[in-house]
């Protein structure tokens, strides 16, 4: 009955995106993976994420949580040129439902973005309060997008015929959803998908002297799919993730990732791998540690690094650090 469910939710959910024509290539308020212990297993938490960072993997997943509460704080600094910062709470409640509440924040004076995240996941037992052939969690992700570009004072280029400026300056604002589902497949294993922007809207406000401007105008996000499958054990972990393209210009993506945990878990060892599923490439690699302080008492702190490794972009190899309060 599962495997049915699932194929038929698979075949569904690629069929109706197909039907979208617009490029996934997505310009604005990009997904960089948020968690260094999410990076260090190279991106494959689509099955797993159980901290706070579900609300970016995969909302549904935050009914998984040993505990009743989960904070996570995250910075990273891509390419020397965007800083992105993430922070996520979430909270389970007494009946195994799951609600959290989300802030990325990137950029600068010349082009800064925020998204605010409400996140809500509702378990399999509740759902079976309403039907009785409800066999997995459920997850949605309501995301506010705001955007301003242009205000910085270094900016300036001024069209020497007509003494006016070419300087780019506006705001954008909108929303998009995020749908998701996490299936357990027995005491070890687990499925998860999620479908990311099917539903979106952005208004965009654009001006400047010269009016070359775009002026005002409106688009969605791209709509992506994550098929993700994971076993957690108690003293290992094991995930295989694929980015579905749904579109002709972009790629399937691959990434595999695993973590060990040492030292009556302690210390955590992590490695992971993604590339093009296709054509092998855009690989990249990773490696990563986790040190957990009162790992096995109610409250839990843990601080997480990876490193992740590109072959495509020289010098631009990224250090990721990220710190969890588990309650």
């Amino acid at each position: 009955m599962k495997k049915t469910a699932i194929l038929i939710i698979l075949t569904v959910v690629t069929f109706l995106c197909h039907a979208e024509e617009l490029s996934n290539i997505q310009a604005a308020f990009l997904d960089v993976g948020f968690g260094a212990k999410a990076m260090g297993m190279g991106g494959a938490q689509t099955a797993i994420s159980r901290n706070a960072g579900s609300l970016i993997w995969n909302p549904a997943t935050g009914t998984q949580s040993s505990n009743d509460n989960s904070v996570c704080f995250d910075n990273v600094n891509i390419q020397d040129l965007y800083s992105y910062s993430y922070f996520g709470f979430s909270h389970k409640t007494k009946k195994e439902n799951a609600f959290g509440l989300g802030f990325i924040y990137s950029g600068d004076e010349a082009m800064s973005e925020t998204t605010i995240i409400l996140s809500s996941a509702f378990s399999k037992d509740y759902l079976r309060n309403y039907s009785r052939f409800a066999f997995c969690d459920l997850g949605i992700n309501a995301k506010f997008l705001l955007s301003s570009f242009g205000n910085n004072s270094d900016g300036e280029y001024i069209d020497p015929e007509t003494g006016l400026n070419h300087q780019v300056t506006g705001n954008a604002s909108g929303f998009a959803l995020d749908l998701a589902m996490h299936v357990p497949l027995g005491d070890l294993d687990h499925f998860g998908l999620v479908l990311k922007n099917p539903v979106s809207a952005i208004s965009w406000d654009s001006e400047n002297e010269t009016g070359t401007a775009n002026g005002k105008y409106s688009e969605g996000l791209p709509v992506g799919m994550t098929i993700g499958f994971g076993r957690v054990a108690n003293k290992y972990s094991f995930a295989l993730d694929l980015d579905k393209s749904l579109h002709s210009d972009t790629e399937d993506i691959f990434k595999l990732g695993t973590e060990y945990n040492l030292f009556k878990d302690l210390m955590a060892i992590r490695a992971g791998y993604s590339q093009e599923l296709l054509t092998g490439h855009n690989k990249r690699y990773s490696v990563g540690t986790g040190f957990n302080i009162n790992p096995n008492g109610k409250y839990k702190i843990s601080l997480d690094l990876a490193y992740q490794i590109e072959t495509i972009w020289e010098k631009h190899n990224t250090l990721r650090i990220s710190c969890d309060l588990l309650m």
